[in-house]
């Protein structure tokens, strides 16, 4: 199979789904690749996407389960917060459905999709981009376009071969999904009781169905009986090793740079457009999705396909989110360094101090920096409050001054 396309987009998640039907509609021959044999197949994700994302991107609502409140957070010394916002801050979706509207809007608007085909090698020429995918009984398919976008997620197997950055680091995702006769509002638990290196979370999900996992690199199971054997003590599991079975994804942290080549742009997590404070890729992913469909159709326009135009994107891409993605990195750094006490007396300051209505006032279910700066200020007036740990770092306690004055932020 031999195919001539404008742009073809390898990756058929969210993000690419997106943006093939954005650049369809603009009248751009588009095809999307993706080596699952069904679109929206076997995803590990919690569903949280916020409410933002639903009115920025015209999203369908048919994929909504529930809308977020309401969260109890739970440190590992016992403390306990009941969180309420003044509006739903974010929807708990059905990932399949999700996907799949996505991929019948982007149909409508006439995006060709292929599932079942691995792109195994991209070769950007002077004149187009060759693109060759292996199908299930290892056939070969090749297709030509003028433009290759990727947007594979958190596999960077073609990065390397065009010349493309990598993360700087990933931290790993792993969650059970379970059935338990329980009503109870989302929950976070905070401490290294609970997850060493992040957090655990707890979601509802449809009727009698619960979302559970954490943000590990280390072995996920006794911190998951831990949990169940605290929330859910009459689920099987809590006490032996019968856990239900365990999902692990790794999630991309950091600035993917480049992420253009000659005829070649990476989009969402393939370009490190990832929240790095809490894992979540789809609504970062669309900003660059958006972002690249500008590019892409200026070089349409230009008939420009080389670096000298694509740069562009990045730089477009890096301005809007550079900083939400290095504050958070910093932040997570900060946290590790927290023990279980540390954690407990951020929860009576955060009970004590008024830190809960500047959370309702200022928070932004997926543009944190704000908040963060606001409540690194807030504890900047009571620094015998500040847990000892803030100073165990210099180069991070150096940036969080930066943050707090409100100063032009260093790159790493």
């Amino acid at each position: 199979m031999n195919l001539i396309k404008d742009v073809v987009i390898v990756g058929g998640g969210p993000v690419g789904l997106y943006l093939a039907g954005s650049l369809a509609r603009s009248g751009l021959e588009v095809l999307t690749i993706e080596k699952k044999k069904e679109i929206g197949e076997d995803i590990i994700c919690t569903g949280i996407i916020g409410q933002e994302a639903f009115t920025k991107f015209q999203l369908a609502p048919s994929s909504i389960d529930h809308a977020l409140q309401d969260v109890e957070l739970f440190s590992s010394a016992g403390g306990r917060i009941k969180y309420h916002h003044p509006f739903p801050f974010a929807y708990v979706v059905d990932r399949k459905v999700f996907d799949q509207s996505l991929a019948r809007r982007a149909q409508d608007v006439g995006v060709e999709i292929l599932t079942g085909l691995e792109v195994k090698e991209i070769i950007p020429s002077p004149t187009k981009v060759k693109i060759v995918a292996q199908g299930p009984e290892n056939q070969m398919n090749f297709f030509q376009a003028k433009i290759c976008v990727l947007a594979t997620g958190n596999n960077f197997y073609l990065h390397q071969q065009l010349g493309l950055g990598k993360p700087s680091q990933f931290v790993l995702g792993r969650q059970v999904d379970l059935v338990a006769e329980q009503s109870a509002p989302a929950r976070l638990c905070l401490g290294k009781a609970f997850s060493p290196d992040g957090f655990a979370w707890q979601i509802p999900f449809k009727e009698k169905g619960w979302k559970i996992g954490l943000l590990t690199s280390s072995d996920p199971r006794p911190y998951l009986r831990k949990i169940l054997k605290s929330f859910f003590p009459l689920i099987p599991g809590s006490e032996n090793n019968n856990l239900p079975p365990l999902s692990t994804k790794a999630i991309a942290q950091g600035i993917v740079s480049p992420s253009f080549a000659n005829r070649i742009l990476a989009v969402g997590e393939a370009a490190g457009q990832v929240k790095t404070t809490t894992g979540g890729g789809v609504f970062y992913g669309l900003v660059g999705a958006q972002l690249a469909e500008e590019t892409i159709l200026e070089a349409f326009q230009r008939g420009v396909y080389d670096e000298s135009l694509l740069s562009g994107y990045e730089k477009r891409w890096r301005e809007r989110l550079e900083s939400e993605i290095r504050i958070g990195l910093i932040m997570r750094k900060v946290y590790s360094l927290l023990n279980d006490k540390d954690v407990n007396l951020l929860f009576q300051i955060a009970r004590e101090d008024g830190i809960l209505p500047l959370i309702q006032d200022q928070g932004n279910f997926d543009w944190h920096s704000g908040l963060i700066m606001s409540l690194i200020r807030h504890l900047y007036h009571y620094p015998h409050r500040i847990p000892a740990f803030i100073h165990l770092s210099r180069e991070i306690w150096q940036k969080t001054k930066y943050i707090t004055s409100g100063e032009a932020f260093p790159k790493s």
